[in-house]
């Protein structure tokens, strides 16, 4: 084989693979028992419980409150944020909705704040939602401000 040959065949193949590249996606959809890396840091729902609040607030009627408690993992080596208004809730209507502020998860609930290489926080996520839905979603953004889509979601039992 002629050297012009060999290096067309090799630019042919590096073509290929780059439009083969493009052909797969990095998984966003998520169930509620896996840990999910993003950008070299891990998330994982540690607990769901569902609730019709407390005497002091309750959920408004036909719907209950989900407090859904989250660990996040700093394996990465640099600082980041975290923020409750960074994740919001997905229900089986594709209506999603912020976190609500309930007295019911006062004493757990996740905050803002940074998290240096190696740290690890939990807290826990309240929402709003009918009651008895199957289908929620719990979705993070990485920059709540400017993503329109959510940069990962988890499936809640």
């Amino acid at each position: 084989m002629t050297l012009l040959l060999q290096y067309t065949l090799i630019f042919a193949s590096v073509l290929i693979l780059v439009a083969l590249g493009g052909c797969f996606s990095e998984k966003t959809e998520f169930s509620q028992g896996e840990t999910v890396t993003y950008k070299g840091v891990e998330f994982t729902v540690t607990n769901v419980e569902k609730t019709a609040g407390s005497e002091f607030d309750k959920a408004k009627d036909g719907y209950e409150y989900v407090i859904v408690s989250v660990k996040i993992e700093n394996k990465s080596e640099e600082k980041i944020s975290y923020n409750s208004f960074d994740w919001k809730m997905e229900n089986s209507n594709g209506q999603e909705t912020d976190t609500t502020f309930t007295p019911v998860n006062n004493d757990t609930a996740l905050n803002s704040g940074d998290l240096n290489a190696g740290g690890v926080v939990e807290g826990s996520l309240a929402f709003e939602q009918p009651q008895g839905d199957a289908g929620l979603k719990l979705n993070y953004y990485y920059n709540a401000l400017f993503d329109e889509n959510a940069s990962f979601k988890i499936k809640l039992d």
